[in-house]
C-alpha cells in the first residue's frame, strides 16, 4: 500500500526548492564560491634550502628514532599506561609496606650480562625510633660466593642537613680484570675473588637548587681469594702466561682509612620544573693505609662539567658532560689496582660512591690511573618516575694525570633503555649497550652489555 502522506510531503519540499532557485536566478544571485583546496603536503609552497637540508638529520637519525619510538617508548608506554589504569604500582606498594607506608620490604633482582645475577630485598623504615630518622637495608645474593649488602641510618637535621652512619660488605668471585691502561684487550679477560668491607659516616648539606656538599670519613678492608668463576682464567693464570703483569698489590689484603669531600653546583631545579641548567662537581678522597709496608697513602680526585637543555620544557633533556678522574700515589710504590679509576656500568663494590661512566662497558673493563670521558645523553619521560635514555660517550683510561692521552686512543660507549629518574632507595633499569675498540683500532664493537632489574642506591 502506498503512503500518500509521505509522497505529498516530498513533492511539497521539491516545489519549495525549485521556487527558491528560480527567484535567485531572476535576482542575478551567484552561487557561493567553493572553498580552496587545502595544501596539506606543502607542494604549492616554494622549496627552500632548509626544506632540503632538514632531511639530512631526519634520515641519519631515523634508525635511532625507530628504535627509541617502537622499541622503547611505544611498548613501555603501553605497559605502564595499563599499569596506571589498574593501579598496579599502588597495589604492589601497599602489599609490601605497612599501613602508614613508613616501613616495608621490597623484593629486588638484577641481571647484568657476563656477571652473576642477584636476588634479594630492600628494607626501609622511615621515622625509625625517632622522627626524621630513616633506616635502609639492602641484601642481594647468588649463593655464598656472591653477597652484596649495605645498611644506612640517616637523620635529617634542620636546614636541609643530614648526618648518616653506614656499613657495606661485598663478596664476589666474578670481578673482571683485563689489564691496566688504555690499550687493554677484551681477549685478555680474567676474573678474581675479592671481599670488601666499608664502614663510615657522612654529612650532607643540600644547597641552592640541586647543589650539595658531601663529606664522609671511614675505613675499608679489602682482601682477595684464590678463586675465579664461570670457567674463565684467573688473574694469576693470565699473569703466569705472560699476558700481563700482576696488578699493583694484587692478592695483598689492606686496610684503608679515608676522608672524602664532594662539592656540587647545580642550577637545575627539582622535577617537575624544566631540566635546563648546568652542573659542576669536584671531589677528593685522600686515603691512608696503616698496615701497608711504609704506611702507604694515595689520593683520588676529579670533577665534571655539564650543561643540560630541556628541548620542550617537558623533561626532554639533551645534555653534554665532560669529566676527568685521577688516582695518584702520595707515599709508597703505587695505588692498589682496585682503587684506581674504573670505567663501566654495573654493580660497584661495597662502599663505592663514584658515578659510573662509559656504561656500555662492564664495570671494571677499563682501569687506569686517570680517565677522561665526554658523554652526550638524551632522556625523555615515559611514565611517572620513569624515563627513556640514549647515551653515547667517548673516553678511556690513561696513565697518571692523563699521560699518553690521544684522541686515537679514545673508545666509544653506547646505551639505550629506560630507568627510574629519581634518587630512590631502589632503582629500576633496563639498559642495552656496547663498547668499542679505540679509534686507532677501527672502533670495532668488542662487547655488549644487557642489564635488567633493581640496584641498591644506599
Amino acid at each position: 500500500m502506498c503512503n500518500g502522506g509521505g509522497l505529498v510531503a516530498r513533492l511539497a519540499r521539491l516545489l519549495i526548492v525549485c521556487i527558491g532557485m528560480l527567484l535567485a536566478r531572476r535576482a542575478g544571485a551567484e552561487p557561493p564560491p567553493k572553498d580552496p583546496v587545502s595544501d596539506y603536503d606543502g607542494l604549492a609552497k616554494p622549496t627552500t634550502a632548509g626544506d632540503v637540508l632538514i632531511w639530512v638529520p631526519r634520515v641519519a637519525l631515523s634508525p635511532l628514532w625507530l628504535v627509541t619510538e617502537f622499541g622503547v617508548r611505544a611498548p613501555v608506554g603501553a605497559l605502564f599506561r595499563t599499569a596506571e589504569e589498574h593501579h598496579w604500582a599502588a597495589k604492589l606498594y601497599d602489599f609490601f609496606t605497612s599501613k602508614d607506608h613508613k616501613m616495608g620490604v621490597l623484593p629486588s633482582a638484577f641481571f647484568d650480562f657476563g656477571v652473576r645475577p642477584s636476588l634479594g630485598f630492600n628494607f626501609f623504615w622511615n621515622d625509625a625510633f625517632a622522627k626524621n630518622n630513616d633506616i635502609r637495608f639492602h641484601f642481594g645474593t647468588w649463593g655464598p660466593t656472591w653477597i652484596n649488602t649495605s645498611l644506612s641510618d640517616t637523620y635529617a637535621l634542620a636546614d636541609r642537613r643530614f648526618v648518616s652512619l653506614r656499613a657495606a660488605f661485598s663478596r664476589r668471585q666474578d670481578h673482571y680484570f683485563y689489564g691496566l691502561g688504555p690499550d687493554s684487550r677484551f681477549a685478555d679477560e680474567s676474573r678474581y675473588d675479592m671481599n670488601r668491607l666499608d664502614i663510615g659516616t657522612g654529612f650532607d648539606v643540600d644547597g641552592w637548587r640541586l647543589s650539595a656538599v658531601h663529606l664522609a670519613a671511614g675505613v675499608r678492608r679489602v682482601d682477595y681469594g684464590r678463586d675465579g668463576c664461570c670457567g674463565d682464567p684467573t688473574v694469576s693464570d693470565r699473569a703466569r702466561a705472560g699476558t700481563f703483569p700482576l696488578p699493583t698489590h694484587f692478592g695483598d689484603a689492606y686496610i684503608a682509612v679515608y676522608q672524602r669531600i664532594m662539592l656540587v653546583a647545580d642550577s637545575r631545579r627539582p622535577l617537575p620544573k624544566p631540566g635546563t641548567g648546568f652542573r659542576a662537581s669536584v671531589y677528593g678522597e685522600p686515603v691512608f693505609s696503616p698496615d701497608s709496608p711504609g704506611a702507604e697513602s694515595w689520593v683520588r680526585y676529579g670533577g665534571s662539567l655539564g650543561q643540560t637543555v630541556d628541548l620542550t620544557g617537558n623533561q626532554r633533556n639533551l645534555s653534554l658532560t665532560v669529566s676527568a678522574d685521577f688516582a695518584d700515589s702520595l707515599v709508597g710504590p703505587g695505588v692498589p689496582f682496585n682503587e684506581q679509576v674504573t670505567l663501566g656500568g654495573g654493580t660497584q663494590p661495597a662502599g663505592a660512591f663514584f658515578e659510573t661512566k662509559m656504561q656500555g662497558f662492564r664495570y671494571g673493563r677499563l682501569l687506569g690511573r686517570s680517565a677522561a670521558v665526554a658523554t652526550l645523553q638524551y632522556t625523555w619521560p615515559i611514565w611517572w618516575l620513569l624515563e627513556g635514555v640514549v647515551q653515547v660517550a667517548a673516553g678511556n683510561v690513561f696513565d697518571k694525570r692523563l699521560d699518553g692521552f690521544d684522541v686515537d686512543r679514545l673508545r666509544l660507549s653506547g646505551v639505550i633503555g629506560f630507568r627510574t629518574n629519581r634518587e630512590r632507595d631502589s632503582h629500576f633499569e633496563v639498559l642495552f649497550g656496547g663498547g668499542t675498540e679505540t679509534f686507532r683500532d677501527g672502533l670495532a664493537i668488542e662487547s655488549f652489555r644487557l642489564a635488567i632489574g633493581t640496584t641498591s642506591g644506599l
